[in-house]
């Protein structure tokens, strides 16, 4: 057990439909599991998994050993902020919330 998010996983900001969710942010580090992917639960019952693009999103989501890397102590927030954005784009158009209803 990692023993990280237990019950609760945020986005910094959702991001917008009209930038196709391409200005959401990690607010927190996502998991992954089996090193590249993770499984995301929906209040409707269904679970869906998404297979991490981003090398930046790796690295962060697989970091257990840095105190504070979710307030950018080592750069790897930064690092999965930036570059491809498939990742966030995709965690920010099944995000739900008004931006997404």
């Amino acid at each position: 057990m990692r023993g990280e998010n237990e019950g609760s996983w945020q986005l910094g900001n959702v991001g917008t439909a009209a930038a196709n969710f391409t200005d959401a942010t990690f607010g927190d580090s996502p998991a992954a599991f089996h090193v590249t992917s993770a499984v995301f639960n929906f209040c409707d019952g269904h679970a869906e998994p998404h297979k991490w693009l981003n090398s930046g999103t790796i690295a962060y989501a697989n970091d257990i050993n840095t105190a504070g890397k979710d307030n950018g102590a080592d750069g790897m927030q930064a690092l999965a902020n930036g570059g491809n954005d498939l990742d966030r784009q995709w965690l920010g158009s099944h995000y739900p919330g008004p931006q997404n209803p």
